[in-house]
């Protein structure tokens, strides 16, 4: 007979709140912003107010939500609020922060404003 397989532990020191653990599952693409993947940060993210991202109920919801854009590569999977795509679109009655959108918006040009200037 042989000895029973011992469990190993993969992820240490991942803490121990459903914050930390949602992290821990939350899949990274390279589509996504920096440090998550490999997209630099030059646009609004989830949190500025996408229309597409679906939050949780408090208090996960502050930070946690899913992506319901069909065009997005984060379409349908959890997504954490500042890991963005390149397809964000504000919400209808105003952004959550516009302020902040604003300004991101003024210091660097989105690939979309770019793509409308040159047609």
């Amino acid at each position: 007979m042989s000895e029973p397989m011992k469990s190993t532990v993969i992820l240490k020191n991942i803490g121990n709140t459903q914050h930390d653990l949602l992290h821990t599952v939350c899949r990274h693409l390279p589509t996504d912003f920096e440090p998550y993947g490999k997209r630099e940060r030059n646009d609004a993210d989830c949190s500025c107010g996408c229309r597409h991202f679906l939050t949780f109920a408090p208090p996960l919801g502050y930070d946690w939500g899913v992506c319901i854009n069909p065009r997005s590569p984060r379409s349908g999977l959890l997504t954490f609020e500042h890991q963005g795509c390149e397809f964000f679109e504000e919400e209808e009655d105003g952004s959550k922060d516009k302020e902040f959108v604003a300004e991101l918006r003024k210091r660097t040009p989105s690939k979309l404003a770019e793509k409308k200037s040159q047609t």
